[in-house]
């Protein structure tokens, strides 16, 4: 019971194997919890999505599996959300869109490595303004890169690294860095990437432009 008023819990590198993360579900005033680099495997538990106070929530760096549970849609405070390195976890276009539309204060979304082959890039039209961290690297992204993503006013920070196939155009927009690093990117280098006026960092590196 003395558990109940916890609200940040870092169980980052603690040796969790398996499915032997600890309950979760009463702790009820959780604003932070970070179970990152461990080697859990097994769906996400959904006694998280029950945590509807969580503001961070770092998943990332496990082996979970399966989908995303579609009780995350309801942990509306989320600022940050991390679920990188679960290479064998999958999203689809529709769980996406559904988590993003509910996550309306969502600043930093980190999904680096996560399985999203069946992710339609065009269909990507509804993340929330709030965005200023949005990183898709090695996520098996295809297709043409929906332009209107560069133009969230807050957007700082892109990585699509790592998607073979992906193409797009780059209109204005604030970005501070962008990643398109192992993709399989060719032609020239396109013109519109002098629209980025403000970047800091640009990685083109392992591509096929000429």
């Amino acid at each position: 019971n003395n558990l109940k008023s916890v609200k940040q819990l870092y169980l980052k590198q603690c040796n969790f194997t398996g499915s032997s993360l600890p309950r979760l579900g009463n702790l009820t005033q959780l604003t932070v919890l970070d179970i990152s680099y461990n080697n859990l495997s097994g769906h996400i538990p959904f006694s998280i999505g029950k945590l509807k106070h969580l503001q961070t929530l770092n998943l990332g760096f496990n082996n979970f599996t399966g989908s995303v549970p579609s009780d995350f849609e309801q942990l509306t405070e989320l600022v940050s959300l991390d679920l990188s390195g679960n290479s064998y976890l999958t999203l689809d276009s529709s769980s996406l869109n559904k988590l993003v539309q509910n996550l309306t204060k969502l600043r930093k979304l980190l999904l680096r490595w996560v399985n999203m082959s069946l992710v339609v890039p065009n269909s990507l039209k509804n993340f929330p303004s709030s965005l200023s961290i949005l990183s898709f690297g090695n996520c098996g992204l295809r297709g043409e890169f929906p332009a209107n993503i560069f133009l969230l006013p807050n957007l700082e920070f892109l990585n699509l690294g790592g998607n073979v196939g992906l193409t797009g155009s780059f209109p204005s927009s604030n970005l501070i860095e962008l990643d398109l690093a192992f993709n399989n990117l060719s032609g020239r280098i396109p013109s519109s990437l002098a629209n980025l006026v403000n970047l800091n960092l640009l990685d083109l590196s392992s591509n096929n432009f000429k």
